[in-house]
Order: structure tokens, then sequence, then C-alpha cells
């Protein structure tokens, strides 16, 4: 699993497994989820993560646990 924010985007993407997106599904709002050819999920992004945490802080801070 890696985990990665993007400060830019407040978008906190969570890469669980390698391979190529042929589906995305957004399961909630701003929850978009990846899938492959086998419907396995690849992938999580979650827009204005920091907002859903409820952190306050700019940068990284928001997520001390994940480099960029």
């Amino acid at each position: 699993m890696k985990l990665h924010y993007y400060s830019e985007t407040d978008t906190l993407s969570i890469g669980l497994k390698e391979g190529a997106s042929v589906n995305t599904e957004e399961m909630a709002h701003d929850v978009v989820v990846e899938f492959d050819a086998d419907g396995s999920i690849i992938s999580i992004d979650i827009d204005l993560a920091s907002k859903k945490t409820g952190s306050r802080h700019s940068g990284n801070k928001e997520f001390p646990w994940i480099s960029n």
C-alpha cells in the first residue's frame, strides 16, 4: 500500500496494488475508487482530505505519517 498527499488539491491517494485502471467510480462525495480489469480496487482518492479529518494545518502537516 502506498499513501500520497497532494497539498495543491488537498487529495489523499491510497494505492492498494499496482495495475492499470479500467474503471473509475465515485463511491461517495469526493471519494473516487479505481478498479483493474479483474474488478479489484487498485486505488482510492479522497478529495478535501484535510477537511474530512478535521485538520486545520497547511502543507503535509495534516498527514505527518505520509511522505510526499
